[in-house]
């Protein structure tokens, strides 16, 4: 069914592009071909110049030279295996990663470190706004504490006030009752009370024009000037008060004089 093994792979396959037409070989570090399909005796990837030791007495002293470095320099086909796969296995990884997101983070503390970073600056301005409200109440209870002491201040002012107050008028009172004991004292301040009753009566009487004496039972002098007025007078119960003639009304409703 199919031929011989490709040239440059050693793979069976139609016709196609091979795939190791852009390949580089391993060992000698050409283009088109794998490292399994290469022919090439000496290995000029691993031969270095410096290894290379010119000797200007000699021909044969270069040969051996030479060979002595390209035996050191050639690998076993284990090795170059081995190589090869770990190779492969770098660059497939590479790839991946490379499509993966977050691909030049190589450190995961990068990336903790940043949100602790935001998380911190978050609770500090959370905190800082708490320390304003908090001044806020602080200040609001201070005016509450101070006007509480000034009521409590002014409450204790007003019971000392009545505790004074009462204290005043219980001794009042019992010097008012020691008075009301003695009965001297009772009949002057009756005396009292009825000269200044007097008094202003005979005011509220001169204010009018009348002139009228005054009664008082000190003296038990009873002394009325008014003519008794008849019952039949239209203004009786005016007559009793102002002394009247007994002639009956006047034009405007008052007694004649």
């Amino acid at each position: 069914m199919y031929g011989r093994p490709c040239g440059q792979c050693g793979i069976f396959h139609l016709w196609k592009p091979c795939p190791a037409q852009f390949s580089e070989c391993f060992k000698c570090g050409h283009m088109g071909h794998f490292s399994r399909m290469c022919f090439t005796r000496i290995s000029r990837r691993n031969v270095t110049i410096s290894a290379i030791q010119r000797d200007s007495t000699t021909a044969t002293s270069i040969s051996v030279k030479t060979e002595k470095v390209l035996q050191k320099a050639k690998k076993s086909k284990k090795k170059a295996t081995r190589d090869r796969e770990r190779k492969f296995e770098f660059e497939s990884r590479r790839k991946l990663m490379s499509v993966l997101p977050f691909s030049k983070i190589n450190n995961e503390s990068v990336y903790i470190e940043t949100v602790l970073k935001e998380e911190q600056a978050k609770l500090e301005e959370e905190i800082d706004e708490l320390e304003h409200i908090l001044e806020i109440e602080r200040e609001c209870h201070s005016d509450k504490e101070q006007k509480v002491k000034d009521l409590t201040r002014l409450i204790a002012g007003k019971d000392d006030r009545i505790q004074y107050l009462l204290k005043e008028n219980a001794e009042l009172r019992t010097e008012l009752e020691q008075c009301r004991c003695v009965p001297e004292i009772a009949t002057v301040s009756n005396r009292r009370h009825n000269v200044y009753g007097q008094s202003q009566r005979q005011q509220s009487w001169r204010g009018r024009g009348y002139i009228r004496p005054p009664t008082t039972s000190e003296f038990d002098q009873v002394y009325d000037p008014r003519p008794k007025c008849h019952k039949s007078c239209r203004n009786y119960e005016f007559c009793m008060r102002i002394p009247c003639t007994g002639r009956g009304k006047s034009k405007k409703g008052f007694p004649r004089q």
